[in-house]
C-alpha cells in the first residue's frame, strides 16, 4: 500500500460577538486541541469523500483509495494535521503522480479552505469565537 502524508498547519483567528477581528495566532493557538479535533472530525466525516472524488477525477485517474486526516505531533508551537492519501492496491505514487497530488492539495490549502471547509466561525468550549484557517 502506497501512502502520501501531507502536513497542514492550522491557524486561529479570534473574533468578537459581531464577527470583528481581534487577534490571529499561527503558533501556540489558544484552542489548539479543539481546533485540531474539529478539523479531523469534520474532514473525516464530510470532506474526505468530497476531496477523494475531486482528487481522483482531476489528478489521480481514480488511483486513490482514501484521504483521511489525523493529528501530527501534538507537541510544539504549531498545530498540525496530516492528510494521509492512500493509493488503491497495486498503485504507486511515482514522482510525477506524487508531485501532481502535492500541487493539487497545496492549491486547495491556499485557495479553497476559506471558501468552503472553514468558512464559518466556531465557539470554543470557553465561549471564545474563532475561525480556523
Amino acid at each position: 500500500m502506497s501512502k502520501l502524508s501531507i502536513v497542514y498547519t492550522l491557524n486561529e483567528v479570534i473574533i468578537d460577538d459581531n464577527n470583528n477581528y481581534i487577534k490571529e495566532y499561527d503558533k501556540n493557538l489558544p484552542h489548539a486541541d479543539e481546533i485540531a479535533e474539529v478539523f479531523i472530525n469534520e474532514w473525516n466525516k464530510d470532506a474526505d469523500e468530497f476531496m477523494l472524488n475531486i482528487i481522483n477525477e482531476q489528478v489521480a485517474n481514480n488511483f486513490i483509495e482514501s484521504c483521511k486526516a489525523r493529528r501530527y505531533k501534538k507537541h510544539g508551537a504549531e498545530t498540525k494535521v496530516i492528510i494521509e492519501i492512500v493509493a488503491k492496491k497495486g498503485k504507486q505514487f511515482r514522482e510525477k503522480f506524487r508531485d501532481n497530488i502535492y500541487d493539487f492539495m497545496e492549491s486547495q490549502f491556499i485557495d479553497g479552505w476559506g471558501e468552503g471547509f472553514f468558512n464559518k466561525y466556531r465557539t470554543a468550549k470557553d465561549g471564545t469565537k474563532y475561525y480556523i484557517e
